[in-house]
């Protein structure tokens, strides 16, 4: 997986001299051991104003959908829809939405389960500041002894997540 990092304008891959190769060498694009990367997009990735529809009419006209999903048009389960984005938009962050958010993460990143990337995913929400949501994500691949987990945060007022 090629490592994504966040700069503020959405997420880009990280270019290391000015080579396009796929390793972990001196120069090249940056690799990402890890499933952080899949998980930012399903958080983050997915369409923040409704649902992909599979009636897409007319030709030519921007829809607010993730562009990606045309290829999932008669598959939901494969559609990035973005729980989790849609809850952040939707939701104040406090204390009494915790359970929201960490239910809308998980909902979106329970694709990874059912097809078979991890045995288990879990998120926990935090509220880092004020106007700031962190969420934990714990997965436990096959080929790990120890679960994973790492963490993106909201910040409500600059409408960005910040990878950690």
């Amino acid at each position: 997986m090629i490592e994504m990092q966040e700069t503020l304008d959405g997420g880009d891959y990280c270019l290391i001299g000015d080579s396009i190769l796929l390793d972990r060498r001196d120069d090249g694009i940056l690799l990402d051991n890890s499933i952080k990367t899949i998980c930012y997009i399903l958080l983050f990735g997915g369409n923040l104003e409704g649902n992909t529809e599979i009636d897409r009419k007319p030709r030519g006209v921007l829809y607010p959908d993730y562009w990606g999903n045309v290829d999932f048009l008669n598959d939901e389960t494969q559609q990035f829809n973005s729980e989790f984005e849609k809850q952040l938009a939707h939701t104040p962050i406090n204390s009494g939405n915790l359970i929201e958010f960490e239910g809308a993460a998980e909902v979106d990143l329970q694709r990874l389960v059912t097809q078979g990337l991890v045995q288990s995913v879990d998120a926990d929400a935090i509220i880092e500041d004020v106007g700031k949501l962190r969420i934990d994500i714990t997965v436990k691949q096959p080929s790990q002894t120890e679960p994973e987990t790492f963490s993106f945060v909201w910040n409500e007022t600059l409408q960005k997540v910040e990878l950690l």
